[in-house]
């Protein structure tokens, strides 16, 4: 019986969501629908099947080749990248990715100035392409970081994965670079 035990009922309610979420069809593009954020989202939701971060690339690179302003694609290519610095072999290939994923979501911060996604994605971008050169050398980049997560926060006080992004770095840093647990 679920009904007297919350534990459960969360259980089964998770089981379910979580069903719906991993037993998604591969996504399949309609000309109609080629250039859309909605498809470009259900392809990153679904990162981990197939190439879906490959084709989510080659559609926003497409759809940036018909208009460079576009700050949702830009943002939407920032994460992208970041996603497939992360997955990439060698060391160099990372820093590659990181470096376009940087240069995409800061422009799109710019031309999106009230857009917390834009500013949160350049500067996980920024904190990527840290990570990838080691802590010597990402130790300037902290800062343009702490900046970037603010700014995001201003903009939705309740952007979960902004505070998780601090915490990590707080509690990853050594004291002496303003680490602190």
């Amino acid at each position: 019986q679920v009904k007297g035990d919350p534990a459960l009922l969360l259980a089964f309610v998770l089981a379910g969501w979580a069903r719906d979420v991993v037993a998604q069809p591969p996504v399949s593009v309609s000309s109609a629908e080629g250039l859309a954020p909605a498809l470009v989202d259900r392809l990153y939701l679904h990162r981990d099947q197939g190439d879906n971060l490959v084709r989510s690339r080659n559609l926003l690179e497409e759809r940036l080749r018909a208009d460079s302003g576009d700050g949702e694609a830009l943002w939407r290519l920032g994460r992208t990248l970041v996603r497939l610095g992360e997955a990439a072999a060698s060391k160099k290939e990372k820093a590659g990715l990181y470096a376009k994923a940087e240069a995409a979501a800061y422009r799109a911060a710019e031309l999106l100035p009230k857009n917390a996604e834009a500013a949160y994605w350049a500067g996980v971008a920024l904190g990527r392409k840290g990570q990838s050169q080691g802590l010597v050398s990402s130790a300037f980049m902290i800062k343009p970081i702490q900046r970037r997560m603010a700014q995001v926060l201003a903009i939705d006080p309740g952007h979960g994965r902004a505070h998780l992004v601090l915490g990590e770095m707080y509690r990853r840093l050594p004291a002496a670079l303003g680490g602190s647990r």
